[in-house]
């Protein structure tokens, strides 16, 4: 197996935790929203991305399925289970955080939103994974380094559940969790 498609197999099992975790936490302010903050603009980067396109290979669902207006969003939601551009997991409308019991639930919160970013930020000069759009620049990555990248979100997304599960984050979780900046989106 190729460096690239294991570290495809990795990013996708990350996504979909996290994935899971957002839903859990957001369900219920983004189930009641009437102004979702999902546009087919950005769906669209999974069509422009390279690696989106491979990790589209993966689910199951059609590109050419994409909506001219909503973009992969339908009535429950988004029909990606994983595939989706990081800006999905990173951004939370000030009433989602307001609903939050307590600043540093916020701040977990948001730490997990840009677990993806992260990952994949300044790949090569500058760029973000999901900004490359050619799959011969995909193909010559350091795929060793993304692969480590991964498995230090795994690490930070283990603190992000023991902190869930018990409303407290160990100093060694909190440094951790510190090293991915909430600047970057």
């Amino acid at each position: 197996m190729k460096p690239i498609d294991q570290f495809t197999e990795s990013y996708i099992e990350l996504e979909t935790a996290i994935s899971e975790r957002m839903q859990t936490l957001c369900t219920e302010s983004c189930g009641l929203c009437t102004a979702c903050c999902c546009r087919a603009d950005i769906c669209e980067e999974t069509l422009c991305s390279a690696f989106l396109r491979r990790i589209m290979e993966h689910a199951e669902i059609n590109p050419s399925d994409i909506d001219d207006r909503y973009g992969w969003l339908e009535q429950d939601g988004c029909s990606l289970a994983f595939g989706r551009p990081p800006i999905c997991y990173a951004f939370f409308c000030d009433e989602l955080l307001a609903r939050m019991p307590d600043e540093e639930s916020r701040w977990v919160t948001q730490v997990l939103g840009r677990l993806l970013i992260h990952v994949g930020d300044e790949v090569l000069s500058g760029a973000h994974l999901v900004e490359i759009e050619t799959d011969n620049t995909l193909e010559n990555l350091n795929w060793e380094t993304l692969a480590k990248r991964i498995e230090r979100a795994h690490r930070i997304l283990s603190h992000i559940d023991a902190f869930f599960e018990s409303g407290r984050i160990s100093e060694s979780g909190r440094r951790l969790l510190e090293t991915v900046p909430l600047d970057v989106l």
